[in-house]
């Protein structure tokens, strides 16, 4: 499986951009909403990340930044840039577009952003009618700054997965968009992560 991110001149053609679905429903998830995003990459300025749910009234509970939004209801993107080490970027996110964004190898071994980085990342969250979406911006000053070395640019690629979660035992769920082969729920495996090219 290659995701294929096109490159767009800004956010009025996200919604050109190849979608995906976050399907693959595993582990204990006894509540699976329909979820998906896409991903664009806006030549030398970063890439632009929409993702959504089919979710009415989500729960979303936290108020600040890196509170655990995964015992809410949450979407995820883990982006791997630097394909020479396993470090890569989680951003996790509420309904109302708390965040909990680091970078790292392992999920108890990240640097989390500073304020001014999770600023940087311009968080927009919307609830329609019929669920709820975040869009979001990773600034390629922000990637360089923790990966200065990092080649993704000459290979026109990296490594990826987006995720639909909850650890709440009343709507418990782990959906992803490429499916993870382990016994007990982890997303934080980049080993789990698909590749995705940018065209």
């Amino acid at each position: 499986m290659v995701y294929e991110i096109r490159r767009i001149d800004g956010k009025a053609q996200l919604k050109q951009c190849h979608s995906f679905e976050i399907s693959n429903f595993q582990w204990r998830s006894i509540y699976r909403p329909k979820a998906q995003g896409c991903v664009g990459y806006i030549e030398n300025k970063g890439f632009l990340v929409w993702l959504a749910c089919e979710e009415v009234h989500p729960k979303a509970d936290c108020t600040r930044n890196f509170d655990p939004v995964y015992k809410d209801s949450a979407l995820d993107a883990f982006f791997q840039f630097d394909l020479e080490n396993n470090n890569y970027f989680s951003f996790e996110f509420n309904a109302r577009g708390i965040c909990i964004a680091s970078y790292g190898p392992a999920r108890h071994l990240r640097v989390p952003f500073s304020p001014d980085q999770i600023t940087d990342l311009n968080i927009r969250p919307k609830v329609t009618p019929y669920g709820w979406q975040i869009v979001f911006f990773i600034p390629e000053s922000t990637i360089f700054f923790f990966q200065p070395r990092s080649r993704w640019k000459v290979k026109r690629h990296i490594y990826c997965n987006f995720y639909k979660v909850s650890e709440h035992p009343d709507i418990e769920h782990y959906g992803s968009f490429s499916s993870i082969q382990l016994p007990r729920h982890d997303f934080y495996q980049p080993g789990a992560f698909v590749k995705a090219s940018i065209l």
